[in-house]
C-alpha cells in the first residue's frame, strides 16, 4: 500500500466514525418546530444536567421552571462509587517468583509504591471522578501518560543554519549539527525519522514526570465495528485541536514536515477579524489552530499523527508514521461505560438520558403548574369613570383599592364600577401527575430520593429495602465496572513507568507509627526495581466510605457474637468472608482468631488460689474486651442481638 493510498484509508475511517459519534451525541432527528421524532441522544442528558432543560418549542414568554434532579442523582451516585483515594496494591507474576521469591515480592513492593505516588501527584482520584460521572452520560476516559524534560547540555543536538535559516547540509545530503551528537540506535547507527531524516540527540533528561488525566470522550473516534470490547477494537483515533505554532515548535515532527504545515480553522471555529489594527498578524498567528488526529493502529502496531487538510503545497502526507511507542498495551487510554446496549455495539445507552427526559417531565410539568397558579391570581373589571369626579383623585383611590389596608374606604363615582373577575380553576391532574414523575424518576435512576436526601419513602421499612437495592447496584459498578477500569489505569501506568523511566524516583512509604519513629519514610526507587511482570489490584476497601454507619453496625455485630461466643472467633475463612463483604481487609480475621485463641486458653487455666478452681463464666471478659473497642456504644447493639439466646452484656 502506497502512502497515497494509506493516507485514503484512514481519511475514510475518520469520516465514518465521526458519523457514529455523531448520532450517539445528536441521537435521532427533529422537525421544523423543534420537536424530537428519534431518540435523543447523549449531548440531551449533558444539557438537562446544564440547567438547558427548556424545550425549543416552549413560548418564549412563559416561565419556565428548572429543577435539576438529574444532577441531583448523579452528584449522590458518584461519591458511592469512588469515596477516597483508591491504593493499588502489586503482585509479582509467577514466572517471576519462579526466578527468586524475595527480589520479586520486593519489586512489587516498590511498583506500588510508584504507582501510588505518581497517582496521588497528579490528583488521580479528581480526575477519576470526573471520568466516573462522564460515564453517566457517555464514556468515562482516563489517559495514564509520560512527559519529560531534557537539559540543554553537550550532548543536545542543534542543526546548523545559514543566516537565512536554512539547514547546513553535508556531502550526502543530510542537515549538519552546530553543536551536540545525533541520536544512535543499538547498532551504533544515526536514528532517522520516518522521512529520512537524521535525529539529533534531545539532551540528558534532567526531570521525569507520569500523570493520569480525564479525558472528554467527544476527541474520540473507535472502531465502533469491532465491538463492546474495546481490547477487541483494531484501532483508535483521538482528535486534537491545538495552536498552529505550538504544533510547529513540537520536536516530535520532522521539521520539513512542521514547516508545511497550515491551520484549519481559528480559535472560535469562524473566520478572523481583520480589522484589529496595527496587531493584525500577531492576532491572526494567536488564534489560527491545527486539528490533527493522533492514530493508534493496533494491527500493525503503529502511531500515526494526520493533519485534518493537506500541508501548503497541498501534499496529503503524515505529520508522524512510526512504530508504536514503548509501555503501551492497546494504548494509553482507558474506557469505562456502565450501562452496554444490546447485542454487539460500542456505545453504550447512558442511564443519564432516561433520567433527562423524565427531568424534563417534571420541569414541563412543574411550569405548567406555575403558569396555571398565575392565571388564578385575583384580577378586576373597572368600569371607566368609575374613579373621576368631583372630589375624586382617581390616583388615590385607586392606591388605596390596590395596596390599601383592609376595610378601607374607596371615593367612586358609581356603585358596582368596581367588580372582581372570575378565578381560573386549578386542574387537580397537575398535582396528582408531580409524584408521579418523581417515583418514575426514581424507578428509571435507579436511586430513591433517600440517596439525594429526600424521604419519598412512606415506612422506615420501605426505605430500607430501596437503600439496599440502590447499594447492591452501586455495590456492583464500584467492584467490578470501576474497579476493573481502575485497575486497568495502574497497569498502563506502571508500564509506561517501566519503558520510559531513566532517573530513580523518590517516593514516600507510610510506617508503623512508633514512639519516636514518624509515620513515613522516602525511599528512592531505581528503574531497575519497576522491571518484571506483574499484577494490579485495589486494596479492598480503599474506595469504599470509611464512616458508612450500616458498616459500623455490621461490625458491632459481629464483635458482639464472638464477645458472647468465643469459639467463632477461630473460624478464620468465615470471618475473613464476613470482613471482605463488609469492605475491610481480611486480614484482620488473624487478630480475631488470635484474641479468641488466647481468651480460650486463658480460661482453661484454674483460678487462683485453687489448682482445681472452677473456669470463669465463657465470653465475659473477652465481650468486656471488645465492648471497650467499640466505645460508649459497646457490643450491646440492637440491631445485631445474640444469635445464641443469651443476654447481650
Amino acid at each position: 500500500m502506497t502512502k497515497k493510498e494509506k493516507i485514503a484509508v484512514w481519511r475514510a475511517r475518520i469520516a465514518y466514525a465521526a458519523e457514529k459519534r455523531r448520532l450517539f451525541y445528536e441521537g435521532g432527528e427533529c422537525d421544523e418546530d423543534g420537536i424530537r421524532i428519534g431518540s435523543p441522544g447523549a449531548q440531551f442528558a449533558i444539557e438537562v444536567f446544564r440547567g438547558n432543560s427548556r424545550p425549543k418549542w416552549w413560548p418564549v414568554q412563559d416561565f419556565w421552571i428548572h429543577v435539576g434532579k438529574l444532577k441531583a442523582a448523579i452528584r449522590a451516585a458518584v461519591p458511592s462509587l469512588l469515596y477516597r483515594d483508591p491504593e493499588y496494591k502489586v503482585f509479582p507474576a509467577a514466572n517471576d517468583v519462579e526466578n527468586g521469591a524475595d527480589v520479586a515480592y520486593d519489586r512489587s513492593k516498590a511498583k506500588a509504591l510508584w504507582a501510588n505516588h505518581w497517582w496521588r501527584e497528579s490528583h488521580g482520584t479528581q480526575h477519576a471522578r470526573i471520568g466516573i460521572q462522564n460515564a453517566f452520560f457517555d464514556i468515562g476516559c482516563m489517559l495514564a501518560g509520560y512527559r519529560c524534560d531534557f537539559a540543554d547540555d553537550d550532548v543536545r543536538g542543534v542543526f546548523a543554519k545559514t543566516d537565512e535559516g536554512e539547514y547546513v547540509l553535508d556531502a550526502a545530503g543530510d542537515p549538519t549539527l552546530e553543536r551536540g551528537e545525533f541520536l544512535y540506535d543499538e547498532k551504533g547507527n544515526v536514528r532517522r525519522d520516518s522521512y529520512g531524516l537524521p535525529i539529533p540527540h534531545p539532551g540528558t533528561i534532567c526531570k521525569e514526570e507520569w500523570f493520569v488525566e480525564a479525558c472528554n470522550c467527544r476527541d474520540f473516534l473507535f472502531d465502533v465495528d469491532s465491538g463492546a470490547d474495546f481490547f477487541q477494537h483494531r484501532w483508535l483515533i483521538r482528535e486534537r485541536l491545538q495552536p498552529l505554532e505550538e504544533v510547529k515548535r513540537d520536536p516530535r515532527y520532522p521539521s520539513a514536515v512542521r514547516k508545511r504545515l497550515k491551520g484549519t480553522e481559528t480559535l472560535t471555529g469562524s473566520p478572523m477579524d481583520t480589522d484589529t489594527g496595527s496587531t493584525t498578524e500577531a492576532v491572526s498567528r494567536d488564534q489560527e489552530m491545527l486539528r490533527y488526529y493522533d492514530i493508534y493502529d493496533f494491527q500493525n502496531d503503529e502511531f500515526l499523527v494526520l493533519p485534518k487538510e493537506g500541508t501548503e503545497n497541498q501534499n496529503e502526507e503524515f505529520m508522524l508514521d512510526g512504530p508504536m511507542p514503548d509501555g503501551m498495551e492497546h494504548g494509553p487510554y482507558r474506557f469505562l461505560k456502565f450501562t452496554e446496549n444490546v447485542g454487539n455495539e460500542w456505545y453504550p445507552i447512558p442511564d443519564a438520558i432516561d433520567m433527562a427526559l423524565i427531568n424534563v417531565e417534571y420541569n414541563l410539568t412543574r411550569a405548567q403548574e406555575f403558569i396555571h397558579r398565575d392565571h388564578s391570581k385575583t384580577r378586576y373589571e373597572v368600569l371607566d369613570g368609575t374613579l373621576t369626579g368631583d372630589g375624586i383623585d382617581a390616583e388615590e383611590e385607586m392606591a388605596k383599592w390596590a395596596h390599601g389596608p383592609d376595610a378601607a374606604a374607596i371615593r367612586v363615582s358609581r356603585l358596582g364600577g368596581i367588580q372582581p373577575l372570575n378565578k381560573g380553576q386549578l386542574d387537580g391532574s397537575f398535582m396528582r401527575a408531580t409524584p408521579q414523575i418523581a417515583m418514575d424518576f426514581n424507578e428509571v435512576g435507579g436511586m430513591p430520593g433517600e440517596m439525594r436526601g429526600v424521604a419519598d419513602s412512606d415506612t422506615a421499612t420501605q426505605a430500607s429495602i430501596l437503600a439496599t437495592g440502590a447499594e447492591i447496584r452501586n455495590n456492583d459498578r464500584r467492584d467490578n465496572q470501576v474497579a476493573t477500569w481502575l485497575q486497568e489505569i495502574g497497569r498502563v501506568l506502571l508500564m509506561s513507568g517501566q519503558a520510559n523511566a531513566e532517573m530513580d524516583s523518590l517516593v514516600v512509604e507510610k510506617v508503623i507509627e512508633q514512639t519516636g519513629v514518624a509515620p513515613f519514610r522516602a525511599v528512592r526507587l531505581t528503574p531497575e526495581e519497576l522491571q518484571g511482570e506483574f499484577e494490579v489490584t485495589l486494596e479492598i476497601g480503599s474506595t469504599q466510605a470509611k464512616n458508612d454507619p450500616r458498616v459500623l453496625q455490621q461490625i458491632q455485630g459481629l464483635l458482639a457474637n464472638i464477645g458472647q461466643n468465643p469459639v467463632l472467633g477461630l473460624f478464620k475463612g468465615l470471618n475473613k468472608r464476613l470482613l471482605d463483604g463488609m469492605g475491610l481487609d481480611p486480614v484482620l480475621a488473624q487478630e480475631i482468631y488470635d484474641a479468641s485463641m488466647a481468651f480460650l486458653q486463658s480460661q482453661q487455666k484454674p483460678a487462683q488460689g485453687s489448682p482445681e478452681g472452677p473456669v470463669g463464666p465463657q465470653g465475659q471478659e473477652l465481650g468486656q474486651m471488645l465492648g471497650q473497642m467499640n466505645g460508649a456504644a459497646g457490643v450491646a447493639s440492637a440491631a445485631a442481638g445474640a444469635p445464641t439466646g443469651a443476654p447481650v452484656n
